[in-house]
């Protein structure tokens, strides 16, 4: 009797109206205490239990767009929440999984506390992970679709600020580094890892984050873009590491990398002696021959190959 009659229900003018959003707006329905006048109040009811009828019936398209259309019209009835939500889980459950994002938010920014709040996080993160790391599966299908970079770094970044206090905020922040990291663009991850540790200083992601900028900014060098800057900036962020999270296992990792620029660094100036040598500036390739010197052990490679060629020059 009930669907019977919900469905009777939509073929009335007023349904027809609601659905397609004519009429008066959001604004001019509420009243001067912010709620909806006793007739609209009926009008949302009816539109929701059309949607619902339409929802256990099977018929998930016609319910979703009722569901938004009473969200639309009428966002402070007391349906408005279970509409948006309802709306929001069935797009989720059918597999349209960005609209099911944009409609998780449009639930979480205006219905803050009410009783599927949590849910409507939960899942909403569970999309944007899978967003940014390509993923994102339409559930009735199992196909995979892509999304794009900046797209999904905007889906991070709005799961990020609707729980900047809670797990879920270094979460989707180091996601927004490793999503740059796959797409290849090194300058963006490298910036997103360190906002890790500055937003977020006690998440257990934080060692991991500073250690893969440094280890990014080392592989520029490693690639042909090597510059003073990148390997200054690298070993300023493996002391930091080291530093800040002596207890983890990224800062004894930091630890080899940090006696590797180390090396790095040695041979560089070892390179610069022998291009004054080749050029005959003789007192300035002493003096790197002698830096080298004196911080290799005796006896090493490099050691003894600066000692050799400063006795050449000094002659």
């Amino acid at each position: 009797m009930n669907q019977a009659r919900a469905f009777t229900l939509l073929s009335s003018a007023a349904a027809v109206c609601l659905i397609s959003s004519c009429g008066n707006s959001p604004e001019e329905i509420r009243l001067a205490d912010g709620t909806v006048s006793a007739a609209h109040a009926g009008s949302s009811a009816e539109l929701y239990a059309e949607g619902y009828a339409y929802e256990q019936a099977g018929k998930t398209t016609k319910a979703i767009k009722h569901y938004e259309a009473l969200a639309n019209q009428y966002p402070l009835a007391k349906e408005a929440a279970e509409a948006r939500y309802r709306q929001a889980d069935l797009l989720y459950q059918t597999g349209d999984l960005v609209k099911s994002f944009k409609a998780f938010q449009s639930f979480i920014t205006s219905y803050h506390g009410t009783r599927h709040y949590s849910d409507a996080l939960a899942k909403q993160e569970a999309v944007a992970h899978s967003a940014a790391t390509g993923e994102l599966k339409h559930n009735f299908l199992g196909l995979k679709s892509s999304v794009a970079a900046t797209t999904a770094e905007e889906m991070l970044i709005k799961v990020r600020d609707n729980a900047p206090y809670g797990a879920s905020a270094p979460k989707a922040q180091f996601a927004i580094g490793d999503l740059w990291q796959r797409r290849g663009n090194e300058e963006k991850a490298i910036k997103a890892y360190q906002e890790v540790q500055l937003r977020y200083p006690k998440s257990s992601l934080a060692p991991e984050a500073l250690f893969r900028a440094g280890t990014m900014l080392m592989n520029e060098a490693d690639e042909g873009n090597q510059n003073q800057a990148n390997l200054d900036q690298a070993r300023s962020v493996f002391i930091d590491l080291r530093q800040l999270y002596p207890g983890s296992k990224q800062a004894k990792a930091a630890k080899s990398k940090l006696a590797q620029l180390g090396s790095q660094d040695l041979q560089r100036s070892y390179d610069i002696a022998e291009f004054y040598r080749g050029k005959k500036q003789y007192a300035s390739a002493a003096f790197y021959y002698r830096e080298v010197i004196k911080k290799t052990k005796s006896g090493t490679e490099l050691n003894k190959l600066a000692k050799q060629r400063l006795a050449e020059v000094s002659q």
